[in-house]
């Protein structure tokens, strides 16, 4: 809007100069247009300047509100998490002194469909440091429709006419780690059929190793 003024200006002040001074013979408002010419140059360019500083700000501006709403969501997916875990009755192995306390509960309180794919999440807590983050196995009797980690399919190992499926936290981008204590591991999973799904889940690092057992019920 500015430039565009600019110009108008500079093509009034021109043709007015052109009236008043004889089509330019004269020295002096010859001088006098490419005085005004300059001035247009030089004002163009300082508004196309504050035109760019004003779009870089607008875009730091953009980036600045997208990452501060990235981050309020991951702060809220923390707390919910740990708002969600303050209310379970976790199950551990408590063999020993090596105890790590597990838990897993859906991502939804409302039936669990077979139709579609559900997500699972899966917490370990521990008293001590674990450093790296352990590898979870989710043991079943039949096989399920499947299973998937960071959107990729975990494929299983028939054992002992059970299912191995494990859960490796180097290759799981979505593992949640606080402070080396507190983990959640996310999984999709999705059943065959209605029915009764019995499961074991284990846990285990270097040191620490727990195992809990749980069924989920599929309409």
């Amino acid at each position: 809007m500015y430039r565009i003024i600019n110009v108008i200006a500079v093509i009034m002040a021109a043709v007015l100069g052109a009236i008043l001074g004889g089509e330019y013979k004269d020295p002096l408002h010859l001088l006098g247009l490419v005085t005004i010419i300059a001035y247009a140059v030089i004002v163009d360019t300082l508004i196309r300047e504050h035109e760019k500083k004003n779009a870089d700000l607008e875009t730091k501006e953009t980036d600045l509100e997208s990452k501060n709403e990235q981050l309020g969501k991951t702060k809220q997916q923390l707390s919910d998490s740990t708002i969600r875990l303050s209310q379970l009755l976790l199950q551990s192995n408590q063999s020993g002194e090596n105890r790590m306390y597990l838990a897993v509960f859906p991502s939804t309180s409302g039936i669990i469909s077979c139709s579609s794919p559900i997500e699972i999440h899966v917490v370990l807590n521990t008293p001590f440091d674990i450093q790296p983050a352990p590898d979870i196995k989710l043991i079943t009797k039949e096989r399920w429709k499947s299973i998937k980690a960071d959107g990729n399919i975990v494929p299983p190992l028939k054992y002992a006419n059970q299912f191995e499926y494990t859960v490796s936290s180097s290759r799981n981008r979505s593992l949640q780690n606080h402070l080396n204590k507190y983990f959640v591991y996310k999984l999709e999973i999705e059943f065959p059929k209605a029915g009764m799904f019995e499961f074991i889940i284990e846990a285990k690092s270097n040191e620490f190793i727990s195992t809990i057992s749980n069924n989920i019920e599929v309409a």
